[in-house]
């Protein structure tokens, strides 16, 4: 059964169980009781809510957690328990702390640390590529701007080993 509750900060719109949002009042172009249209932010449905002198882009999944699940002390954000940022249902949310919620995605295969999406990388799949060919070790480090132990680590797949 699906649970309206009144949208914390936003007393004009009111957040469902399942993770839709509709308008309390009439306003302008908004009708009351109309299911606001999502759209996608760093692949997150959000939804613009408007006070007076006011309009925000807000995630749904954070108005559903802060309507209806109680907030741990430390906990600052909101995981998706199956990994999916389209399932808003209350269910599916909890409370956690940074490192929680980037373990989660770690273990759920949604964060990488290898190769090129690691951000202390200097190398890319292309750099690499071009070392584990033709060309001496040290004109190789000086055109990459890494170490001669870099090159010859890349080479012997003691790095970037994925590749």
């Amino acid at each position: 059964m699906e649970e309206w509750r009144v949208a914390p900060g936003w007393p004009n719109y009111a957040v469902s169980s399942h993770g839709r949002v509709k308008r309390l009042t009439t306003r302008n172009s908004g009708v009351a009781g109309a299911i606001l249209a999502s759209f996608l932010v760093c692949g997150y449905p959000s939804v613009n809510l408007s006070a007076p002198g006011t309009r925000k882009s807000v995630r749904i999944h954070r108005l559903v957690a802060e309507a209806f699940l109680e907030q741990p002390q430390g906990a600052t954000e909101v995981n998706h328990i199956d990994a999916s940022r389209d399932n808003n249902h209350v269910a599916n949310l909890e409370w956690v702390t940074a490192s929680g919620n980037r373990l989660h995605a770690y273990s759920y295969g949604k964060l990488r640390a290898a190769g090129e999406s690691n951000g202390y990388s200097k190398l890319t799949e292309h750099a690499v590529a071009a070392i584990r060919g033709a060309g001496a070790e040290e004109m190789l480090a000086r055109q990459f701007g890494v170490s001669v132990r870099t090159v010859r680590d890349v080479r012997a797949r003691r790095t970037w080993n994925h590749i």
